[in-house]
């Protein structure tokens, strides 16, 4: 039986009752361990020859052609994918000065310094992370048919038996509405350490799912580990925290709003899909040669701690330069960072684009989500801000396309027919 949640857990005790007969955790460890410090050892060496690590397409080709069969396995293995040439670099334009438009007639800024000035904590505390959800600019490219597309090809990468509990359909995928990031020129103080984001710790805490998502690094079978592998992750127990991410990503993702890249105050990846399986092991072998040795859940986000996780932190590698309206995805595996600071001359600009495929968790969330998007309110996975509830400009039904509503929840919460266009 399951352990009960609370603020701490053993993971050890979680999984005991899991663990095959004669399981050996010191070997079980050595061994996946010697293969992930191999793969970090030819990712540091491609990264300090100035060779690329993480994989790039192009959007033109993919919708001509898909992923080819080399392409696949390079984004499966590596955990991460640029996409160049998602949207028009003159498109891009157009979305980021209708942005700063938005933000301009409402006082963004100065609302915020108000607010900051008032001891607004969570405001003051990431204030490059803007409280902005529902701006037309937003809503225009989620609900693009080129976004549409690649959603697809890259759910498309998952394996997804169709017939297996917590599977999702790869053909569909929800809007998951996320925020705006801007760093300004010479910004020092809103990079982040290395990290994996909550959604993708979440299998951790139910002893059926563990069995079912690490079962191979239960066994003597870790060379058949599959980070893509949808079986279970989807229906996995959320945290019990208020700000655990209420849906199933299958990437985290963002739209260059400006031209970025090392240097610029921009994302830093881990370029493997066995990342967390790793961190997993790593603390089920701490927990079982500690049976009292209890470990925090983690919350908004789990950091690495550079004593501990040093041999994934060695493998960090920058963004290549990215052009607006280039994209970047990542398996919720994959560990990240943000640059300590903007060292450009232009503020480095992004529109976060998780994708939340089809599913029945994913659908529960659409409809507080609507709601929300109704009325102008921060979604539910979110600080509860609100500050777009009376903006001015503010997207509204009328701006859904079909494609728009369906990916809004479809006829959960509304007839497309019904739908005002624009």
């Amino acid at each position: 039986m399951d352990t009960p949640f609370n603020n701490t857990f053993s993971l050890a005790a979680l999984v005991r009752d899991h663990l095959p007969h004669g399981f050996d955790i010191d070997t079980a460890y050595k061994r996946f361990s010697a293969s992930i410090a191999q793969e970090i050892a030819q990712i540091a060496q491609l990264r300090d020859s100035g060779q690329p690590v993480i994989p790039e397409v192009s959007f033109g080709e993919l919708c001509e052609h898909g992923f080819t069969t080399e392409q696949a396995a390079l984004v499966r293995k590596r955990g991460c994918v640029v996409v160049r040439g998602t949207f028009a670099q003159g498109q891009v334009r157009q979305w980021n000065e209708s942005l700063h438009d938005y933000l301009d007639t409402n006082h963004y800024f100065k609302e915020l310094q108000k607010a900051i000035e008032a001891n607004d904590e969570a405001r003051a505390e990431h204030p490059h992370m803007l409280d902005i959800y529902w701006s037309k600019s937003q809503l225009e490219i989620r609900q693009s048919k080129h976004l549409h597309t690649l959603q697809k090809l890259l759910n498309g990468l998952w394996h997804v038996d169709e017939s297996a509990q917590g599977s999702f359909n790869p053909a569909h995928s929800f809007t998951y509405a996320d925020r705006v990031r801007i760093r300004e020129p010479g910004d020092q103080v809103h990079g982040l350490a290395p990290h994996v984001d909550n959604c993708s710790m979440e299998s951790w805490f139910s002893g059926d799912t563990i069995a079912t998502t690490y079962g191979e690094l239960l066994g003597d079978d870790w060379q058949s580990f599959n980070a893509f592998d949808a079986t279970r992750r989807v229906s996995t127990k959320q945290k019990p925290h208020k700000d655990s991410c209420g849906v199933f990503r299958s990437y985290q993702g963002w739209m260059a709003l400006t031209p970025q890249g090392a240097g610029c105050g921009s994302l830093q990846l881990v370029p493997s899909s066995r990342c967390v399986a790793w961190m997993f092991l790593n603390m089920l072998h701490s927990s079982m040669s500690n049976d009292d040795q209890v470990f925090p859940l983690p919350s908004e986000a789990y950091l690495l701690h550079p004593e501990k996780h040093d041999l994934l932190i060695r493998g960090l590698c920058s963004l290549p330069m990215l052009r607006a309206g280039d994209t970047v995805w990542w398996h919720p595996d994959a560990v990240h960072a943000v640059e300590h600071c903007n060292q450009s001359k232009v503020p480095s600009s992004v529109v976060y684009l998780g994708i939340a495929p089809d599913c029945e968790r994913n659908r529960q969330y659409m409809l507080e989500q609507f709601k929300c998007f109704e009325e102008g309110l921060s979604p539910p996975d979110f600080p509860a801000s609100h500050v777009e509830q009376h903006y001015r400009g503010r997207a509204t039904r009328r701006e859904l396309t079909e494609l728009g509503a369906a990916q809004m929840g479809g006829q959960t919460q509304l007839k497309v027919s019904e739908i005002e266009l624009a």
